[in-house]
């Protein structure tokens, strides 16, 4: 596994807080240089409950911002917040079936879908806050208004995917949807029920083929 230490001290306190928390409840924090893939798609970092493991790309720039995300979603389960534990607690995960039907392994009714997408959203935004919190709190070298930023297109994409049945394309980094830099109101307040007018034909241009269009 890579170690990673850091020249700057609120970076290299945060990290050694990661480090100290995952031992604590028998975690694994994995580096990684290579690209991470839940199925067929890319992701930057990935939470595993079951395997106890936080993996993280540290590939590219960006890495400490997804690691801050991911470490939140750990929070989420040893705290067992009730948006988090929803994705499991019907029998099968939520999220696995999210990705399995976005891969085209399994079918899942419309309604199911529906459900599947507002919880993961719901589960995502309160780790989304929880971050942003995190981040000043530590007076971490990220910044706030550009997180919010990702976070906001990252939320909204949900509302393509329930739509579309289709994910990013590899090379695309949410920093790279630009169209969506002009809004004045980018914020992480509200619900995220329905995709703004306009966000559509945009994330059409970054997105995989849909292969259900």
């Amino acid at each position: 596994m890579i170690k990673i230490s850091s020249l700057d001290e609120p970076t290299q306190n945060f990290l050694d807080y990661v480090d100290s928390t995952l031992k604590k409840y028998r975690f694994t924090l994995v580096l990684s240089m290579d690209d991470l893939t839940v199925g067929k798609n890319t992701v930057g970092g990935t939470f595993d409950e079951i395997d106890k493991k936080l993996e993280i790309s540290i590939k590219d720039e960006g890495w400490l911002e997804v690691l801050v995300h991911e470490f939140n979603h750990f929070l989420q389960y040893i705290q067992q917040e009730p948006i988090f534990l929803k994705l499991s607690e019907s029998g099968s995960n939520m999220s696995e079936d999210l990705w399995s039907w976005l891969d085209h392994e399994i079918e899942l009714p419309k309604k199911r879908i529906s459900e599947i997408i507002q919880s993961i959203i719901d589960m995502e935004l309160d780790c989304e806050r929880r971050s942003v919190k995190m981040i000043k709190e530590f007076s971490l070298p990220i910044d706030i208004k550009e997180y919010v930023f990702v976070a906001y297109t990252y939320l909204n994409f949900y509302n393509y995917v329930k739509k579309h049945r289709t994910w990013f394309k590899q090379s695309v980094g949410l920093s790279d949807i630009k169209e969506l830099r002009s809004m004045k109101n980018i914020h992480l307040r509200g619900k995220f029920k329905r995709l703004p007018k306009g966000f559509e034909e945009i994330f059409r241009k970054y997105s995989k083929k849909s292969l259900t269009s």
